[in-house]
């Protein structure tokens, strides 16, 4: 049985599930209904992707199986009450917001609603997400996998307990941040050493792709694949010394720690 999927609010984030879920064949483009207050936004979404998008937040919040809320945290309230009134009680709430609880988004429905929680990120843009999935108390066996299903369609989708949001948001909800900057520092150094920026692109972007799939196919712990790098008195163990004398280790987990103490902050 074919699904619609609607969504309030067509920001970055809210275009990689949708090209994710249609490029993976989740759905067909004509089942994807979008709205948002920036026109050149739906105009996007109609033209390039094929979806629906003159319809208000009403009509897609009667329409959609799966309602999926991509506006900012401050707007869901008054987004809620512009529609829940029209919403089917077997409709699937799915917040991609930071700072936002169940408990908190429930409220604003004030009536029981299947709410889960889902945080994704951008590389769902290209068919490889990473999504933690954290369903309410109002979702059935049967709605959590259909959600696992939607987000796995585009990369993996693990089930986690909310109370691990903060540590979700630093490990792949923000994450992919950290490493364009760690990328974008190696395509420089490329090019001071007489590499084109397309070239310099091309091998570090590929290298961090590759060491990425070595931890994941592989199984082997990180430290046992840098070390199997690091020939004694060779060319990586003098990179790897020279940023672990500057507190490369402890500076990215520094940086993790200030993300999720602001995911905190935001929660309150």
């Amino acid at each position: 049985m074919a699904i619609k999927i609607g969504f309030i609010g067509y920001g970055n984030m809210a275009q990689a599930i949708a090209k994710g879920v249609v490029d993976a064949g989740f759905v067909k483009p004509s089942d994807v209904f979008v709205t948002d207050i920036d026109l050149e936004k739906k105009k996007l979404a109609r033209l390039k992707m094929g979806f629906m998008s003159t319809y208000t937040p009403k009509q897609i919040a009667w329409t959609a199986d799966v309602l999926i809320l991509a506006v900012k945290p401050h707007q869901y309230k008054e987004v809620i009450n512009d529609f829940k009134k029209k919403m089917h009680k077997d409709t699937i709430v799915v917040s991609i917001a930071a700072g936002l609880t169940i408990k908190t988004i429930e409220s604003y429905f004030e009536k029981p609603v299947k709410i889960v929680r889902a945080m994704p990120n951008t590389p769902a843009m290209v068919g490889v997400g990473m999504t933690a999935i954290m369903p309410g108390d109002n979702m059935a066996a049967t709605d959590t996998e259909l959600i696992q299903n939607l987000f796995a369609s585009f990369g993996k989708a693990e089930i986690v307990d909310e109370s691990l949001i903060d540590a979700v948001i630093i490990t792949s909800g923000s994450s992919p941040a950290y490493v364009y900057m760690m990328i974008e520092a190696m395509i420089e150094g490329g090019m001071n050493e007489g590499m084109s920026r397309y070239m310099a692109t091309r091998f570090a972007s590929q290298a961090v792709y590759g060491a990425a799939k070595m931890v994941i196919e592989t199984g082997v712990d990180p430290t046992d694949l840098r070390d199997a790098v690091c020939s004694p008195n060779g060319t990586t163990i003098e990179a790897v010394n020279y940023l672990n004398d500057n507190n490369f280790y402890f500076i990215l987990k520094n940086a993790m720690k200030a993300c999720a103490d602001r995911s905190r902050e935001m929660s309150k």
